[in-house]
């Protein structure tokens, strides 16, 4: 297997060794991915060459379950052509940029917000898979949070409170925050 993981922040996030995610089929190994996503909560793999295809059949075998009709593909198709696929981009279906007034840019702007992926869906997502085709050379950085660790910095009594308690996202929340 070979396959191994260096820690890149001290509470979360590693970068896989190099893997073609296409050729991993050995149970073993899917294994060792899925129980580093759950120590680092965000895993690295440089230099993926995914067609869409590739894309979804991996995350089927990793998971098996795959989120449907997600963001704006429940209202128009995506230029992917699987609504497994988000497509969080200013392209539109036929290559152009879109323009200021379209209803995908707009709806993509929500990402801009903080957001926990697919959370708002029953049941909610496990993994998300981010694959970028186009990377701008500046300011195209994605943030993240590790709220496990926030969680376990509360103090006693805040987290004693929080037991037992549910949250609802609300996708239609966050849209309406945008106007």
């Amino acid at each position: 297997m070979g396959l191994t993981f260096r820690k890149l922040h001290p509470s979360f996030v590693a970068e896989a060794s190099r893997v073609d995610l296409r050729d991993v089929q050995d149970d073993a190994e899917l294994e060792a991915i899925r129980q580093a996503m759950d120590r680092y909560a965000i895993l690295v793999f440089r230099g993926q060459q995914f067609s869409s295809d590739e894309q979804l059949t991996f995350a089927t075998r990793f998971d098996g379950t795959l989120h449907r009709k997600t963001g704006i593909s429940v209202l128009q198709p995506n230029r992917f052509g699987d609504e497994a696929l988000t497509d969080v981009s200013n392209i539109g279906a036929d290559g152009e940029v879109l323009g200021v007034d379209a209803r995908q840019r707009s709806y993509v702007l929500a990402n801009r917000l903080w957001h926990t992926d697919a959370s708002f869906q029953d049941p909610r997502g496990r993994y998300s898979m981010l694959a970028a085709l186009v990377v701008p050379p500046v300011a195209a950085d994605t943030e993240f949070a590790d709220m496990r660790t926030a969680y376990d910095t509360l103090p006693e009594t805040r987290r004693v409170g929080l037991e037992g308690l549910r949250v609802h996202h609300s996708i239609a929340y966050s849209r309406q925050t945008l106007g």
